[in-house]
């Protein structure tokens, strides 16, 4: 656990690359061959901060940051205190939105500052993954700003959006105080992104998404039924000052963005998620080859950020991995 002042602790898992001896382990929906608590070998590596969506765990992406460790890259992935598998009391709030992005920035100083390996982090080489939630949290941390009021607005002549059609902007009405656009400060640290699906793209500011200048790789499904392919590319690819690269995924839907599920682990997935069915979370669409994807997909995203960070060490001598 992690220290948040003022706020409860957040829980943070890092993968990393390690010459250590594994084992196996369950790691969210997966087994994982990892090195718990194993040393890093010199030198400095890259950081990769990742932010799961609504009702999500820091597990949620588990093979993403495997993936990462694997090419020599650092990932840290948070819980979101309030909006989680375990607890979503602070989702459709004020808070929800301010805290998400201060969650992300807590773990960056940690794993930089506390963390017992935080001097081998490149802190010249830091890049940010969110998925939904985590790519709206993403957006606001590389210089997005949050306009509550445009949630109003916007619903009104958009009620089949899924998030209006949650209701989201009657919560914002009941609002005693909505945050002014310092609550959500620019993360200097932070040199590139990836953005996956980003969910509350109408909330961002136009003239502020065009100042936003540093590489971005961004996902979307056109079947995607809670985040509307069309409107991130209206809404946010189309209004960014530097162009990202957009990545399409036909046949998926919004859940075959998360860590598909390793046989004999959906049997297991109560003592993760309570309350949730394994098809909602272990399922594929018909015709859609989940695991397959998620192979290109690391790929990819490993191969966009050696090009946009060109971490100084590349791998391990053994390729292993640890979490801690």
């Amino acid at each position: 656990m992690v220290g948040d002042a003022g706020h409860p602790d957040i829980e943070v898992a890092i993968w990393y690359p390690t010459d250590s001896p594994t084992l196996v382990r369950q790691v969210g929906f997966l087994d994982q061959s990892i090195a718990p608590a194993g040393e890093l070998p010199v030198g400095k590596f890259s950081l990769v901060l990742i932010s799961h969506g609504n009702g999500g765990l820091n597990t949620s992406h588990a093979d993403t940051a495997f993936a990462l460790a694997s090419r020599g890259f650092v990932a840290a992935a948070v819980t979101h205190t309030g909006d989680n598998a375990r607890d979503v009391s602070a989702v459709g709030s004020a808070e929800w939105l301010i805290d998400r992005p201060r969650h992300i920035r807590t773990m960056l100083d940690f794993v930089t500052n506390t963390w017992r390996a935080g001097g081998h982090i490149d802190e010249a080489r830091i890049a940010v993954f969110g998925f939904s939630m985590g790519g709206y949290t993403a957006l606001t941390l590389i210089g997005g700003t949050p306009d509550v009021a445009r949630a109003i607005s916007y619903c009104s002549a958009h009620r089949g959006d899924y998030s209006c059609s949650q209701g989201f902007d009657r919560a914002v009405a009941t609002w005693e105080h909505r945050p002014a656009p310092t609550a959500w400060p620019r993360e200097p640290r932070i040199g590139a992104a990836i953005i996956v699906a980003p969910a509350l793209g109408f909330l961002q500011v136009p003239e502020r998404l065009s100042k936003i200048r540093i590489p971005i790789q961004m996902w979307v499904a056109p079947e995607d039924e809670i985040v509307s392919a069309r409107a991130v590319l209206k809404l946010i690819r189309d209004r960014l000052g530097a162009k990202p690269q957009v990545r399409m995924v036909p046949g998926a839907r919004h859940v075959d963005f998360l860590a598909p599920c390793d046989p004999g682990v959906a049997g297991r997935l109560a003592s993760i998620v309570p309350d949730i069915e394994a098809p909602q979370l272990c399922g594929a669409y018909a015709g859609f080859d989940r695991a397959g994807f998620h192979a290109e997909f690391n790929e990819t995203i490993g191969d966009f950020l050696m090009r946009m960070l060109a971490p100084r060490r590349l791998a391990t001598r053994s390729g292993e991995k640890s979490l801690e």
